[in-house]
């Protein structure tokens, strides 16, 4: 896609496929484009015609985009279906850097999900924010058996591939979590 065609999806909330790399990894990310800053996108997901939750994805890691008739088709039964006009109002995020929109996260007390997909870092921090710095945001991790971890875990700003939030899992999840036993 071209600069316009690009400018055009965002406009319109086009559903579009994002190829995603970094170093060594490559994934894809399907959705509807909702804003975007010179740094960073916020898409809502869907999977199956369903949407499932909201990702903030830093630009520098777009490869590619793509909008073709396969996409088109899929923005068409999303529309038809009502389910496109069923978006409520786009998250209040100021998307200028990973420090404003943790802070905005953090203001709005949603549970998140902070990826670091390079295959050398590779990490999957899922929790509630804990604090924001100039150069990393902490975490009170959630483990797989839904326990709050004592220790706020560190991802630095620059190993962050995407963070994802407003999603069944870790809304769920953090809902029914408790504090790590001691």
């Amino acid at each position: 896609m071209n600069a316009l065609q690009i400018e055009n999806a965002i406009a319109a909330k086009k559903y579009v496929r994002l190829t995603r790399e970094k170093g060594n990894f490559s994934e894809y990310a399907n959705g509807c484009v909702l804003e975007r800053s010179s740094n960073f996108l916020l898409i809502i997901s869907t999977h199956d015609f369903a949407f499932v939750g909201y990702e903030i994805i830093p630009l520098d890691t777009i490869s590619k985009w793509r909008c073709n008739k396969d996409d088109r088709f899929y923005d068409k039964v999303i529309t038809a279906e009502g389910i496109k006009g069923s978006v409520g109002p786009t998250p209040d995020i100021d998307l200028s850097n990973w420090k404003t929109i943790f802070r905005a996260l953090k203001k709005a007390g949603v549970p998140v999900i902070v990826l670091s997909e390079e295959p050398h870092l590779d990490y999957f921090n899922i929790g509630t924010i804990h604090r924001v710095t100039d150069t990393y945001v902490s975490i009170f991790y959630i483990t797989p058996a839904g326990r709050v971890e004592s220790e706020a875990t560190k991802a630095k700003f620059d190993h962050i591939t995407k963070v994802s939030f407003g999603d069944r899992y870790s809304t769920l999840i953090s809902k029914h979590a408790r504090p790590e036993k001691r």
